[in-house]
Parts: structure tokens; C-alpha cells; sequence
């Protein structure tokens, strides 16, 4: 504790007045003659002694007054970090900055939120002794803030921006504290400036955080600058973009938007445009709190690869950066399939599955399929198709295995289908077992008929089908199997049998087994092996009803293919903060890429390997659409992009409370201010101390009082004697 005025703190010495006024002008007994009656006697020392009690209190009373009141003048406070305040000494001083995108919040005329807790702090560090070191911790990047003189932290404060992915300041805040604590000077303040958005701080890190102030010698002074608004308007884009990331050329595109109005209703238009050309627009009516759904169909699209973007035009509130989505599209050739089988009919159920003939008279293909007889297998060239189909061949020869390996290492996939024709042994051979996730042991025949489920439901062979329908596949009836040894390590089981029996198995490369980093992603297609057949068959000799589902069926198949051909894989859009992995077409020389990122960014430069497909883009910050452009042999380039979205996290615009907030830190270790003026008296509170004059004011007035009643109770029914003497009614009267 210290002393605004502490020359006025010498008045206590005024408290001895009372009792020099009390021993000066205390009345002496006097003698008179009396009889000796014991009884009167008795009487009028009882009367004494009560009344020199009351004389006591009322003179205590008097005496703690003017001491009291000489303290008050003095104005003393109490210091957060123990101790008396020099104004001209240095401080550690820390500043953290919510920068997530909530804090462009402006509504109107008004400023941003991050410029006003810029402004705020810029009168702060201008108040500074220049010998203090100053943290300025942008919750973007907390690691890299270090300490600086506060003409360094003005210029520091000025550059801040919002990033998108920013949604926790927690980590910022314990740097900050960490800081603090291995700061050589005595004084330590920290200051937080956000808008108190959900999420904005871990309330789960209350421990955490006391812990660390907790850690601190001398302790720091705690002040949250709250920018935010209680009463806010916004429109938000909550997504946008095609159902799909990759679809077949001159097929009919749908592109979802979803989108939500906040705190107010609100109208406007929506609209679409895809490499710059505005393709379709539709006014909407919003309510708020009630999200509504869009869908813009595109038909006919050329091969290539599209950009486009979602916008709501009209007044969309506080935020910006919500108003809009990005997408990225990939509209890419038919995919080549072959399918295998010892007759053409058997093969229909297939075939017509991938590529029905309506959609082949209309030129709209998914898939674009031939059918071809075992014999042609040796034939195939290495890239020659996306992916090969074997319908119940007795068995690959060595020569055609070698044929379907080279296949695979140039990442085309393959699927195996076993039925009736399965001969056992010539698929455990070294070739065969070099591909095969497993090899086909024993014919099953169930006696009663068994179903097929989803071993990993997640799969992109059947995610799609379990998310339209669950049960789909357990209404599949299967009549007969093969049995098989399965490679350990080198299989994962995707649909299994009701019985436990594995039935759609995918071989598993040894990096894949062990979760790799994505940018070593197999150098070689996918193989799978399904343990019942899916040909056509007269109905006493069906395995299984599979292709009778007609819906689950075509599903299923298109999802194997897309899932065999690496287009399922490949992604185009994300959300800012989370690694980009793009899946881009196999090279077979080393080649080099860049990648263009929007508005003027930085390029990125790197070489693929001969080989590898996939590439990793560390968390990219920048919102908008990306160019790939991949450079290979003689010069030649292909062109692919991607999209980055601001997470919609960091539109949610419920505000934690001030409990909620204080709760993180130790109990009346932190205030929360919500104006400038509010912060110049946290600030004094912080540095000063908090000052103990009205505190004192009350308790004076309540002492007063106290004083008086007791006074006017003691002597209301008559005035008492000086020295303690009994009243007149109670003293004895003279002889006569």
C-alpha cells in the first residue's frame, strides 16, 4: 500500500484531541455531606461505572473519526503487485490481439472492432515510461512475439490484421504469460483486446491459465478490453460450391449454397459466377436465425478445369468476408474403364451400371466402358485405363499378372470379382500374390443366407451409399462366397459378410498400413478383391441378388470406380488453417510446379518427384482461389487450383459472458472494460492500485452515524456529568 498524500496521513496524530479535551475538562468530584445510606451508595456507583463505559466508547468512537478522516485525505490504495508505485518506473507491459476475421465486425459508419483496440492501445504505449518493454501478441502467431521499447510496439500494434483460422486466443495468452514471467522488470501488466466471441477464448484452460499468472513473481495486473457489440446484424454464406469436387464432363453440375441471416432479417440476391461470368442469380428473403438453402444447376460443361464463386448481394451487415464462398471445380474426362469377363452378358449388369445407354445416347457419361474377353488382358498398355474390372475368371496367367502389376504401378486400379469359375491356385501364385489383398481358400455355402455391411462405413467406396441409405446394403441377400486367407498387413476389409466373412477387401500399401505423411502417398493404384460375384446369372445359379438392388448396386459400383481411378481423393476445396493435400495427376519424370496464390501473394515453388501424385501445402492463410500450374518434360504444363474459405466458426456472433471470462483467471484478477474511459481507470487500478478513499468515505459516514445514534441513546434522557458523574436525578442531594 502507498499514499497519494501522505503528508495528510500525519493528521491521525489529531485522534489524541478527544482525550486531552477529556482529562482537561473532566469534572472533579466534590465533597458534600451526606447520610450514609448504603443503599444510595450501592446505587451511584453502579450508575458510575456504566456511564464511565459509555464515556470509553463514545471517546474510542470520536478518536477512530479523526483518525479516520486523516487517512482518507491521504488517499491510500492498494497495488496489484504489492508494494508503493513510482509513475516513472519501466514495465513489462504484454498486449494480445484477437485477430480472427469476427474482429472486421463493422456495422454502418463505424470503425472495425481490431481498429478500435488499436486505437485504445496506441493511448496506452504512448502513456509508457520509453525505458518499458512492451509484448505485442498477435494471436495469429503468438510464437514469434517478442519484447520491444513502446515507440517499436506502436509501428508493431499498426501493421495488425485480421487472419482467417484464428479462433482461439488461449495459446497467445499463456505465451504472453510465460513471457511475463521471465521479464526482469518488477511491474508486469497484461492486456487482452478481443471481442469475446464464442470460442474466442478455452474456458476448459482456466487451471492452465491461473497456474500461470499464478507463476509470476509479484504477480500482474489483468485487463480485457472487450471490442465487440451486443447487438449485432450479419449475413453469412455458411457454404457453397458443387456436391462434388470432381465431376465427368457435359454432366449436369449442382452448386449448393446455404446461407443464414443474424440478429435481423434481411433480403437480397444470390448469385453465382464461374471464371468471372455471371451464371445465375435468385433473390431471397431471409429470417433470422433460419438458414435457407439454394441450389444452381450447370449443364454441359467442357473438360478443364473451373473457379467460381458464391456471393449474397444487399446489405450483409457487420462482416464482409461472409457475404461470399469460393469453390473450385474439376471437370475432367469420362473415366476409362475395362471390364473383363469370359462372356459379354455377364458382364452386363456391370456395364450398364457405369455407363447406362441413355446416358451414352446423350453424350453424358461418368464412366466411358469397353468390354473385352480374357485374352485381351495381355494386350492392355500400362495407362491405358483408369481402371480394370476381372468378372469371374478361373485365373490371371503369370503373363497377364505381370500386365495387371505394370498397370498398377502406373496407378491405374484394379478390381477383382471371384465366382464360380475361382480355380484357388492360380491366385496364390507369387504374381497373383504381389497385387491380391487375399487369396481365395475355400467355396462358402451358407444354410442360411447371409447380408452384406459396411466394415468401414467411412470407405469412398461406400460412404456415399451408407449416407443415402444405412440399411441398403443389409437388405443385399448373399447365397454363396469364397473364403479367404487374407494378407495381414497388407489388407483392410471394406464389406463383410453378416457371418463375419470378409467380402470387399482393398490391398493396403506398406505406407499406407503405417499412416504416412500425405505427401508420400503410394506410388501405385488401388486393388481390390470382392469375394462374391457380381455377373449375370440364371436365378437358380445367382450368388447373390446384388445387381437386382438396382439403386445400391449402381452406387456401390460408381463409388468402387471412382474410388479405384483416384478421383474420389481428389479435393479442391478448404478451409483456411488446414494443410491442402492435391491429388493431381501421376508424372513419369520429375516435374516442377507453382502455386499462385490470390491477391499478389507470395509464390510457392517446389518439384514432384517421377511417380508421386499428391502434393502438401502447409496451411494456407489467404482466402480465394489458388492456381496450380505443374511444369513437366519438353515444357508442357497442366493447370489445376484449388479454393480456401474462412472457416464459418468465425462468424458466430454469440458473445461469451463477463462471468464466463473472469472465471478464467484467479478470483478479482482481472477487470473487463468496455470503453476507453473505463480503461484509463482500469489503468490506474493496474498501475496506481485501486484507491481506498471511497471505501474509507463509507465506512466514516457509517461510523457517524453510529457515533450520533449512540450518543442520543446514552444521554437522551438527560445530560451527563463531566468525569463520569451520574446524572443530576441520580446524585445524591445535599444535607440541608
Amino acid at each position: 500500500m502507498d499514499w497519494i498524500n501522505p503528508a495528510l496521513a500525519a493528521g491521525a496524530l489529531l485522534g489524541v484531541l478527544p482525550i486531552i479535551i477529556h482529562l482537561v475538562l473532566r469534572e472533579k468530584p466534590r465533597h458534600e455531606p451526606f447520610p450514609a445510606l448504603r443503599l444510595l451508595r450501592y446505587r451511584y456507583q453502579r450508575i458510575t461505572r456504566r456511564l464511565r463505559l459509555r464515556h470509553l466508547l463514545l471517546l474510542a468512537l470520536r478518536v477512530l473519526l479523526i483518525v479516520l478522516v486523516a487517512l482518507a485525505l491521504a488517499r491510500p490504495r492498494i497495488s496489484r503487485s504489492g508494494g508503493a508505485f513510482d509513475e516513472r518506473a519501466p514495465a513489462a507491459v504484454a498486449m494480445v490481439f484477437d485477430t480472427s476475421l469476427s474482429m472486421e465486425y463493422a456495422d454502418g459508419q463505424e470503425q472495425s472492432a481490431l481498429e478500435h483496440a488499436k486505437e485504445a492501445a496506441r493511448g496506452l504505449l504512448e502513456e509508457l515510461p520509453e525505458d518499458s518493454e512492451v509484448l505485442v501478441v498477435d494471436a495469429a502467431a503468438p510464437e514469434v512475439a517478442v519484447f520491444m521499447r513502446p515507440s517499436e510496439a506502436l509501428r508493431r500494434v499498426a501493421g495488425l490484421r485480421v487472419q482467417p483460422g484464428v479462433h482461439d486466443l488461449t495459446p497467445a495468452l499463456l505465451e504472453a504469460l510465460r513471457q511475463l514471467r521471465e521479464a526482469s522488470i518488477e511491474r508486469k501488466e497484461l492486456y487482452v483486446f478481443t471481442d469475446l466471441m464464442q470460442g474466442s477464448l478455452d474456458l476448459r484452460a482456466a487451471d492452465t491459465v491461473q497456474q500461470a499468472m499464478g507463476q509470476i513473481a509479484g504477480g500482474v495486473g489483468v485487463c480485457v478490453f472487450d471490442v465487440g457489440r451486443e447487438q449485432v446484424r450479419n449475413v453469412v454464406v455458411l457454404s457453397g460450391g458443387p456436391t462434388s469436387d470432381s465431376v465427368p464432363a457435359h454432366s449436369s453440375v449442382t452448386i449448393r449454397a446455404e446461407l443464414e441471416a443474424i440478429g435481423v432479417d434481411a433480403s437480397g440476391r444470390l448469385e453465382l459466377t464461374l471464371d468471372g461470368q455471371l451464371r445465375g442469380q435468385q433473390a431471397v428473403d431471409l429470417r433470422a436465425g433460419t438458414p435457407i438453402r439454394h441450389d444452381f444447376v450447370l449443364r454441359a460443361l467442357e473438360p478443364g478445369f473451373r473457379q467460381g464463386m458464391i456471393r449474397f448481394r444487399g446489405d450483409g451487415g457487420g462482416l464482409r468476408f461472409d457475404d461470399q464462398w469460393f469453390f473450385s471445380l474439376e471437370v475432367r474426362q469420362p473415366t476409362r474403364v475395362l471390364v473383363v469377363s469370359p462372356r459379354e452378358l455377364e458382364a452386363e449388369p456391370l456395364v450398364q451400371a457405369l455407363a447406362p445407354r441413355e446416358l451414352v445416347r446423350l453424350g453424358r457419361l461418368r464412366h466411358r466402358v469397353e468390354r473385352a474377353d480374357p485374352d485381351v488382358l495381355r494386350r492392355v498398355q500400362p495407362g491405358e485405363y483408369d481402371v480394370i474390372f476381372l468378372l469371374d475368371l478361373s485365373g490371371p496367367g503369370r503373363d497377364d499378372w505381370r500386365m495387371l502389376a505394370e498397370h498398377v504401378r502406373a496407378g491405374g486400379g484394379l478390381a477383382l470379382f471371384v465366382g464360380k469359375r475361382c480355380q484357388p491356385e492360380l491366385y496364390a501364385t507369387v504374381e497373383a500374390q504381389s497385387l491380391l489383398p487375399a487369396q481365395p481358400d475355400a467355396l462358402a455355402d451358407p444354410d442360411e443366407p447371409v447380408h452384406l455391411e459396411a466394415a468401414v462405413p467411412g470407405h469412398p467406396a461406400v460412404r456415399l451409399l451408407h449416407e443415402w441409405n444405412e440399411t441398403a446394403l443389409g437388405q443385399v441377400v448373399v447365397y454363396r462366397y469364397w473364403k479367404v486367407t487374407k494378407q495381414q498387413d497388407r489388407a483392410r476389409v471394406v464389406l463383410r459378410y453378416t457371418d463375419g466373412q470378409p467380402a470387399l477387401m482393398e490391398r493396403l500399401e506398406p505406407e499406407e498400413a503405417a499412416a504416412p505423411d500425405p505427401t508420400s502417398a503410394p506410388r501405385r493404384g488401388r486393388v481390390m478383391l470382392m469375394t462374391t460375384p457380381v455377373s449375370a446369372a440364371p436365378v437358380l445359379e445367382r450368388w447373390n441378388d446384388l445387381p437386382q438392388s438396382p439403386t445400391t448396386f449402381v452406387i456401390l459400383m460408381d463409388s468402387m470406380t471412382l474410388h479405384l481411378a483416384g478421383v474420389a481423393h481428389r479435393r479442391w476445396n478448404w478451409i483456411a488453417g488446414q494443410d491442402v493435400v492435391l491429388t493431381v495427376d501421376r508424372t513419369s519424370a520429375r516435374a516442377s510446379y507453382t502455386v499462385v496464390p490470390p491477391k499478389g501473394g507470395a509464390r510457392l515453388e517446389g518439384v514432384l518427384e517421377a511417380g508421386q501424385s499428391k502434393l502438401l501445402i502447409a496451411a494456407p492463410a489467404t482466402v480465394g482461389h489458388y492456381r496450380l500450374v505443374l511444369a513437366g518434360q519438353g515444357g508442357v504444363q497442366k493447370t489445376w487450383g484449388f479454393s480456401v474459405n474462412a472457416s464459418r466458426i468465425e462468424s458466430r456472433l454469440e458473445r461469451l459472458s463477463k462471468g464466463q471470462v473472469q472465471a478464467l483467471f484467479p478470483e478479482d484478477s482481472a477487470v473487463i472494460v468496455r470503453t476507453v474511459d473505463e480503461l484509463r481507470n482500469a489503468l490506474a487500478n493496474v498501475r496506481r492500485g485501486r484507491e481506498l478513499f471511497p471505501y474509507l468515505a463509507l465506512f466514516l459516514a457509517s461510523l457517524f452515524v453510529v457515533e450520533h445514534y449512540l450518543a442520543n441513546r446514552f444521554y437522551g434522557g438527560g445530560r451527563p456529568q463531566a468525569g463520569g458523574g451520574a446524572p443530576d436525578s441520580a446524585r445524591p442531594s445535599a444535607a440541608a
